[in-house]
């Protein structure tokens, strides 16, 4: 599956590439596994039990020799790049503006301007070619290929699921403008006194960073992991104290920017928090700078919180 350009213009020239003379060469029918290594016929069978391979297609992608896997899994047609070891490097899929998230179909609208959406094409990255060879990517990266046409021209663009999309336009752009540098990783959503508040799970600088922010833009904390000599000394005080000689293996500084109602504060207010085990009980303390402690509990476990859902 060759490289693709953000915007690319006559985009069903490569759908003719990609769906039309490209398979004609390929081993196809009942007897298409046949073709394939053993490696690359467990993966499929692992990762698709459900669906009968149609083609088969061997490409030269940087020096790297791949199998391109042609599938039906129900009324869907796939499209999937394994290396021989069976590693996969990308699953693609042709589908509606209905089938995708809410966000991305506000996302995609929003990239093609208002223009007739003709193709939409999910691209789930699970690889890459490094030095002739597929290697596993840590994190999938998805990433929505769509054609659509304006004013009688045909255009490409490509639009990449980010978590950020899944926040409300003030949020991610608050977010934003407080870690302009930060790449976010997570985002859930939950609710608070009445209020939805969105959980933001950021990497800034090789630090990672919790946020919470409201729909409407307002960042209520802002959560970073502390090492024990980064505690101002009365805080620290206060943490053995009550861990009484128990090891602290989470220490976090927390900075409050608003009340629970979402009133923006003057000025942050810092506390520190800090997890430990002691006597066989799992407990979490709250202090303020100055080495209040502001709360000391005892964390009940997994199964007593299913219990009390």
């Amino acid at each position: 599956m060759a490289t693709r350009a953000s915007v690319v213009a006559g985009w069903l020239c490569i759908g003719a590439v990609l769906f039309g003379a490209a398979w004609a060469t390929a081993v196809q029918g009942a007897d298409a596994t046949l073709g394939l290594p053993q490696a690359v016929a467990d993966a499929v069978e692992s990762a698709f039990p459900a669906a009968v391979i149609t083609g088969v297609e061997l490409e030269d992608e940087e020096g790297a020799m791949l199998y391109v896997v042609r599938m039906e899994r129900g009324e869907r047609t796939l499209d999937v790049e394994l290396s021989p070891e069976g590693v996969i490097g990308e699953i693609e899929i042709e589908l509606g503006l209905d089938d995708v998230p809410q966000y991305m179909a506000e996302a995609i609208r929003q990239a093609t301007g208002g223009g007739e959406i003709a193709l939409i094409e999910m691209h789930e990255l699970r690889g890459r070619v490094q030095d002739g060879e597929l290697v596993a990517l840590d994190e999938p990266m998805v990433v929505y290929e769509v054609g659509f046409i304006v004013d009688n021209r045909r255009h490409l663009v490509e639009v990449a699921d980010e978590p950020a999309l899944e926040l409300p336009q003030p949020a991610r752009a608050a977010i934003r403008d407080a870690f302009p540098e930060a790449i976010v990783k997570q985002v859930e959503a939950e609710r608070e006194m009445g209020l939805t508040l969105y959980e933001v799970e950021l990497v800034q600088n090789g630090q990672e960073v919790e946020v919470e922010v409201s729909a409407d833009g307002v960042i209520a904390e802002v959560q970073v992991s502390v090492k024990a000599e980064e505690l101002p000394p009365a805080v620290a005080d206060a943490i053995l104290r009550a861990a009484d000689g128990a090891k602290v293996p989470e220490l976090e500084k927390v900075e409050i920017r608003a009340t629970p109602e979402l009133a923006t504060l003057d000025e942050p207010q810092v506390v520190y928090e800090a997890e430990f085990s002691r006597d066989g009980k799992e407990y979490e303390i709250r202090i303020a700078s100055d080495g209040t402690v502001i709360e000391l509990k005892e964390e009940q476990g997994e199964d007593h919180d299913d219990e009390a859902d």
